[in-house]
């Protein structure tokens, strides 16, 4: 997993975790994963879209639109060991 995975998994866990992201698609993630890392669109959905296919994250496709996001419990667990280890801890949600 690269260090902007890494990222962008912590990011989403820890909109879920607060509640934010509740119902919310890969859009809109998307979205606030772009204005809260500050990274490119195009970085943020190849990251999530890894992240997927490595059954970290559930959510929509291009056949499968309005699903809403969701980390999986083994996301989950990747994201509290990632963020055990102090890797990134500039999301202080987790911290």
């Amino acid at each position: 997993m690269t260090d902007m995975q890494k990222r962008v998994l912590l990011y989403v866990y820890s909109c879920q975790r607060s509640g934010s992201a509740v119902g919310k698609t890969y859009s809109w993630h998307v979205r606030e994963i772009v204005k809260g890392l500050g990274m490119p669109e195009s970085t943020a959905k190849w990251s999530l879209n890894n992240l997927r296919d490595s059954l970290l994250l559930e959510c929509g496709s291009m056949q499968d639109r309005g699903t809403p996001l969701r980390i999986t419990r083994p996301g989950a667990v990747i994201a509290e060991k990632i963020n055990a280890r102090g890797t990134i801890v500039e999301i202080g949600e987790l911290t």
